[in-house]
Order: structure tokens, then C-alpha cells, then sequence
């Protein structure tokens, strides 16, 4: 197959139409690239993860379990399995090391995270990257008038999943930086996280031997100082 330069249209067609289909296709997949992540946005919001333990079970049962219409779910559930999140066999669903991350009951669970992402005033902002590029402005500038911090503060449940998802990140990120970074130059650590901070036991134990309350700084001694609101800077010169 001969090399055809990017805006040699003549060239792409002639050489058949295995080639432009497969052109066709590649644009497609990103035209509608919004189908899969709203699927797995939906999903999550239902909990239908939750509804499905170790073994597999008919899509009817979770659609009853999730209140769900049987024949819309198992289509989004078979989308999903495409990539990997559950699996059909014969029939019925059964997790995968994907779904089951999906889980609220797992340890490393990212459903928050996943329901944080398409909360409707994040979805609606990364609809609009056509003011970002105009502009040279966040596109949630347009979209969301009274900011993130304001949207965040004016739904509880919103509020809520925005905290469980910063919380579950700090839950998987904060072992392997205690293990990879020193902290021996660092005389004091301020603890500002998101949501309801760590269950015990709390990470930086390991470092003072004590737990911290939300807001507090801590030197490294292990002696407490108030906490200050981190937008006006906190007590310690290291921040988690």
C-alpha cells in the first residue's frame, strides 16, 4: 500500500473500501465516545454493582434489585461487558476485576469517583470545550455560574458524593506516597484531604505515632497545632 498524504482524498478512496471504513469507524468511536462513560455513570448511580455478588445472576433480578428496566440495563451492561466492566455468560452477569471496583464495599472502590464524574454540572462543563478553545477559559467557567466550590455547596448529595470520592482517592494514593516520598525535611505536615479524612488506621501514625483531626497541622514532634482554612493557607508547609 502505497503512502497517501493527509489531504489526498482522491488517494484515500482509491485505495478501497476496506480503508475508508475503517477511517469511518475510528471516527465514529469518537464521535459517540460519550455512550460508554454515560453508561458507566449510570450503573454506578444504581448501584448495580452492589446488587451483584460472586456469582452470576440474570439481568432481570438486577434490574428488580436496582429498579431498573430489564431490557435498557442489559443493553448498557452489554456495553459495558465490551469493555471489560461485568461479564455475560449465557445469560447472566457476573463481575469482573473492573466491576467490582464499582463495589461501595470494596476496598479500593471507585464508585464515587465514577458518580463524581458525571454529576450533571461536570458532564454539562466538559460538554462545552467550544468556549474553552474560543475563550482561553475553563469551560466550567460557562456552565457552572457560582463555581465548583458553589455547586458542590449547594446539593448535600452532591456535596456528599464530591467528599466519598476524594476520600476513596486519598484511600489508594496515600499508602504509596508515606512509601515513596521522605519526610524527614518536612517539620510540619497540615492534613486538608476531602470528605470524612482516613479510618484507622490513620496513614500518618506511621510518621508521629497519633492521629489527626480534619484541619489539623502537625509538627514533627507529633505535637498539635490548629488547623486553618486551606485557602488561606495552612499551619504546616506540607499539605496532604
Amino acid at each position: 500500500m502505497k503512502p497517501v498524504h493527509a489531504c489526498d482524498h482522491t488517494a484515500i478512496l482509491a485505495q478501497g473500501g476496506g480503508v475508508f471504513q475503517s477511517l469511518l469507524k475510528t471516527l465514529l468511536q469518537l464521535a459517540t465516545g460519550h455512550d460508554l462513560p454515560r453508561c458507566l455513570h449510570a450503573v454506578a448511580n444504581l448501584g448495580v454493582a452492589d446488587a451483584l455478588d460472586n456469582t452470576s445472576h440474570p439481568v432481570a433480578a438486577l434490574a428488580e434489585a436496582t429498579g431498573s428496566d430489564p431490557e435498557v440495563l442489559d443493553r448498557v451492561l452489554r456495553i459495558l461487558a465490551s469493555h471489560g466492566i461485568f461479564e455475560f455468560q449465557d445469560g447472566r452477569v457476573a463481575h469482573t476485576p473492573e466491576s467490582l471496583l464499582l463495589r461501595a464495599d470494596h476496598p479500593g472502590s471507585m464508585r464515587s469517583l465514577v458518580r463524581m464524574f458525571g454529576l450533571s454540572a461536570f458532564w454539562a462543563s466538559i460538554g462545552e470545550p467550544d468556549y474553552s478553545i474560543r475563550a482561553g477559559k475553563p469551560y466550567a467557567d460557562k456552565m457552572i455560574l457560582d463555581g465548583i466550590w458553589g455547586y458542590l455547596s449547594s446539593d448535600l448529595d452532591v456535596s456528599r458524593i464530591f467528599g466519598d470520592a476524594m476520600t476513596g482517592k486519598a484511600h489508594r494514593h496515600i499508602s504509596g506516597i508515606l512509601e515513596a516520598y521522605d519526610f524527614s525535611a518536612i517539620s510540619t505536615i497540615m492534613d486538608i484531604g476531602g470528605g470524612r479524612g482516613h479510618p484507622r488506621p490513620h496513614p500518618f501514625e506511621r510518621l508521629f505515632g497519633c492521629r489527626p483531626r480534619r484541619g489539623e497541622s502537625w509538627n514533627n514532634s507529633g505535637a498539635r497545632r490548629p488547623g486553618q482554612d486551606h485557602q488561606d493557607g495552612p499551619a504546616g508547609n506540607a499539605r496532604f
